[in-house]
């Protein structure tokens, strides 16, 4: 009787230990469903994607397909946080809210995210023909397009195969561009502070190569690199080609690697 005593004893302090465990270590809620939008958007149109808190990655696809996944950070409900979608005179726009923000995508002012951190990376599938602008702030930013794409973030890289670009962007990360449109006269600025800058141009292609480091080298199509006589930085002002498009590069703390091939 005494070891069956000891025994009870034993298992109600074990049942007590994974009672307290269960405790601290609550079981992990289910994963939420991801948002999913699908709807017709023409040729020449718009898709302008605006991320605050993930990355965003863009591929071509027979329709448009919008899907997103909310992740839980620490602080805040991922229920609190709303995904809009709206079409307008140009296409349609997709943006996150969070609590405490107001106004629609084009004009929305972003007083939350202080008391909720949740995480929200966009996979989305463009129709051809469609333009795509694409941002985040905390995010890396990948787009795979045959019209023309804008792109940037703010911590994150930037990566763009596209049949034209305008913009890419980024303060803390790399840009990597591949531009694949030889005759498009649209000028193309690309600009980091933390991290590289890498453009890959057609043969054909005719640029006004304006680049600029501080802390870094430039390679810029075989361009003379002018270099201060005394102090850090490197610039190179030439023309490739025909000269018919203006490529501006920037990087501060990084390199720049122009390409034609």
């Amino acid at each position: 009787m005494q070891a069956a005593s000891g025994y009870f004893i034993t298992m109600k302090l074990v049942v007590a230990g994974l009672a307290a465990a269960l405790v601290a270590f609550p079981l992990a809620a289910p994963a939420a469903e991801p948002f999913v939008f699908t709807d017709g958007i023409a040729r020449g149109q718009t898709l302008d994607i605006h991320d605050i808190n993930g990355d965003v990655t863009i591929t071509p696809g027979d329709r448009l397909e919008v899907r997103a996944t909310k992740t839980a950070g620490r602080r805040g409900n991922p229920d609190d946080v709303k995904i809009v979608t709206q079409r307008n005179s140009s296409g349609i726009a997709v943006c996150v809210q969070y609590p405490g923000d107001d106004g629609d995508c084009g004009h929305s002012h972003h007083n939350g995210n202080n008391d909720n951190n949740t995480r929200v990376d966009f996979s989305v599938r463009v129709p051809g023909g469609v333009n795509v602008t694409a941002a985040s702030v905390n995010g890396t930013v990948n787009v795979r397009s045959d019209a023309l794409v804008s792109a940037q973030t703010v911590n994150g890289d930037v990566n763009v195969d596209a049949y034209d670009i305008s913009h890419a962007a980024t303060v803390n990360g790399s840009i990597d561009v591949h531009v694949r449109d030889a005759r498009s006269s649209v000028p193309l600025r690309l600009a980091t502070v933390n991290g590289s800058v890498s453009c890959a141009l057609p043969a054909a292609v005719g640029v006004r190569v304006h680049a600029s480091v501080l802390n870094g080298s430039i390679d810029a199509g075989g361009l003379t690199v002018n270099r201060p006589r005394y102090g850090p930085g490197a610039s190179v002002d030439g023309t490739l080609g025909d000269g018919r498009r203006d490529l501006e590069l920037h990087a501060l703390n990084g390199s720049i690697h122009v390409t034609r091939s």
